[in-house]
């Protein structure tokens, strides 16, 4: 290759990267400008609220906003040393003595077991599970103990076995906006570590991102089922989602990667 169509390569490739960036910073620019806020007062006094993976970001965010309307918030985290300093700084924050941390794996469908069963045993009620774990996955392909993919392992399957076990629910779903959380830092690829340093300038805080969340936790539009939220109110969700051919045929494999057992089922 000579060294002209080196360069023209590498501009090539350059004005693709700056391309692509300058989409992402439109987007975030947009994503803050369209943030939706939790405009609700409502006391949480008395109800239980379970959140995974609240030790960061948009977890601890909730964790944080809940306690101080005086829920009894309890923080499944995998890095229980991580997430006792931040249960710490939340009972500090808040005078809220009533949350607490629980170990719980969400990649390993074991420790979901586990801890769903240790929660059944000890736990009379849940009013609201937020269901918040989840990892960009390794650049390399990696598996759980149990032969899992570790990315759907951690972002579904977990979080699939843990609500079929302790509930038939009211459920929704909802996106956060383009959030910087520390999730991209944990990224191994370099471009999700150049994202993370880069659009953090754009994106929402995790602050902002959690509003949502805590606007489902806290709202009487939680009684809702099915629907998708974004900035805090119902929009239309993509068409793939009401595909209930395609719907069937995830839970049934979903079903059949955790092995749900009979008296697990709550539907």
């Amino acid at each position: 290759m000579s060294l002209g169509t080196m360069w023209q390569v590498l501009l090539y490739i350059t004005g693709c990267f700056v391309v692509m960036l300058g989409h992402f910073v439109v987007r975030g620019r947009r994503s803050r400008q369209e943030i939706g806020w939790c405009t609700s007062q409502a006391s949480m006094e008395g109800k239980v609220v379970l959140i995974t993976g609240a030790s960061a970001g948009l977890g601890k965010e909730t964790a944080l906003d809940l306690a101080r309307r005086g829920a009894r918030v309890i923080m499944a985290c995998r890095n229980l040393q991580k997430a006792t300093k931040v249960l710490e700084e939340i009972r500090k924050a808040t005078g809220n003595n009533l949350v607490e941390v629980q170990l719980l794996d969400i990649s390993s469908m074991a420790s979901v077991r586990k801890f769903a069963k240790n929660f059944l045993k000890n736990e009379k009620r849940l009013d609201v599970l937020i269901l918040n774990a989840g990892i960009i996955g390794p650049s390399k392909l990696t598996f759980t103990d149990e032969g899992n993919e570790i990315t759907i392992a951690t972002n579904h399957l977990g979080h699939f076995l843990l609500t079929n076990i302790l509930l038939g629910i009211s459920c929704n779903a909802l996106g956060p906006g383009l959030v910087a959380t520390e999730i991209f830092a944990k990224g191994s690829c370099d471009i999700v570590w150049t994202y993370y340093r880069v659009l953090a300038l754009f994106s929402r805080t995790p602050v902002e991102g959690a509003q949502t969340m805590i606007h489902l936790a806290v709202s009487e539009e939680a009684e809702t089922k099915g629907e998708f939220y974004y900035n805090c109110k119902v929009i239309d969700s993509s068409p793939l989602s009401n595909d209930l051919v395609l719907a069937r045929k995830l839970w049934e494999k979903s079903e059949y990667l955790v092995d749900l057992k009979s008296e697990e089922r709550h539907y």
